[in-house]
């Protein structure tokens, strides 16, 4: 049996097999994955130290911290999986990115900034819970892309079950493996209370809405940066 002190480390390794599946195939989706996967895992250290350490979870970490380098590993693979399992599946090539490479991560750093301070408004400005919070701040994001063209409702769907598929074997592993985790993980006082083997419901709802929203990001920056470049050369010309 895996003690829980290291669970959180090794079980999340598991989500490299994907990963390394589509590396090693697809390399025109190196870019998104690695630049998708870097702001995810920025991400999940911040969210993890503000917020979902205080009423959600609290794994723990090979270094006894309040959050740990799983964090930054666990963000990075699934932002990466998560943005590419519809092009992967749907053998999709990814747009080069040839031009206004800096505009690219500038519009990055600006929506992970949006994503954080919306999160933040609602945790601590409006007092719901970081579950609540993290909920209606994926669903904003989600209908922002969505909603901005259709051909993007396909990728949130399949990528919300894509990524739901591939955390279940993930808790399965450390339900068999290593039982008293989940006991020593979660805030089950501030939660719902409904669970499934131990696993509560929340995280099954963030898996499916956070791939829902990372699916098509790339494609949605993509097209916001390739509009701009068009509007300028337009009044350019």
């Amino acid at each position: 049996m895996v003690p829980p002190k290291y669970a959180y480390f090794i079980f999340q390794l598991l989500f490299f097999i994907p990963w390394i599946i589509i590396w090693k195939k697809r390399k025109d989706l190196h870019p998104q994955m690695l630049i998708i996967g870097f702001l995810s895992a920025i991400g999940s250290v911040i969210c993890a130290y503000f917020f979902w350490t205080l009423d959600w979870w609290h794994p723990l970490t090979i270094t006894g911290s309040r959050v740990g380098v799983e964090d930054f590993i666990l963000g990075f693979s699934n932002g990466g999986i998560g943005a590419c399992f519809f092009d992967y599946w749907k053998n999709i090539k990814s747009k080069p990115v040839k031009t206004n490479f800096k505009g690219l991560i500038g519009s990055s750093i600006f929506i992970f900034l949006c994503f954080v301070l919306l999160l933040g408004l609602l945790f601590w400005g409006v007092n719901v819970s970081s579950f609540w919070a993290t909920t209606i701040t994926l669903l904003v994001f989600i209908s922002l892309i969505d909603f901005s063209s259709n051909k993007y409702l396909n990728n949130s769907i399949f990528s919300a079950f894509a990524m739901l598929l591939t955390v279940i074997p993930v808790y399965l592993s450390i339900y068999f493996f290593s039982p008293s985790t989940f006991p020593n993980t979660y805030f089950f006082e501030k939660l719902s209370g409904y669970t499934w083997l131990g696993i509560p419901i929340e995280e099954f709802v963030f898996y499916f809405l956070f791939g829902a929203m990372i699916g098509p990001m790339w494609d949605w920056l993509q097209n916001q940066k390739f509009q701009k470049e068009s509007k300028r050369k337009q009044r350019i010309y």
